[in-house]
């Protein structure tokens, strides 16, 4: 647990049509004031994925927006979306993310009777 967040995703299906949905997840994302690393990345499994849609990927930091991406989804259902957390050029290290953020998933689903809300 971080900043009393336990980093277990919130997630909601919102149906589309009666055969598929958009599955949205938020989950919180910290970067400590002392990273020392490079990369943050955003990654996960799609069990029921439609194929053609990206994962679209979507970063707040106090309710506004600061980052927005999307990535594809492999054969097998898997996703991930690496973005700079630091910045280094010529010995001047710039922090792109520090702090805390909330991050929203967005993945186009198959809808079965147990997703929907």
């Amino acid at each position: 647990m971080i900043n009393n967040h336990t980093h277990e995703p919130q997630t909601e299906i919102i149906p589309i049509n009666s055969m598929i949905g958009l599955e949205k997840s938020t989950i919180f994302f910290h970067a400590p004031q002392a990273n020392k690393l490079p990369w943050g990345f955003v990654e996960g499994k799609v069990a029921n994925h439609v194929e053609g849609y990206p994962v679209i990927i979507q970063i707040f930091k106090n309710n506004h927006a600061v980052h927005f991406a999307q990535t594809d989804i492999g054969d097998d259902g898997i996703y991930e979306y690496k973005f700079r957390v630091l910045n280094s050029d010529k010995g001047h290290t710039t922090k792109i993310f520090e702090g805390d953020y909330s991050v929203k998933i967005f993945k186009v689903v198959y809808l079965n009777q147990e997703n929907l809300i």
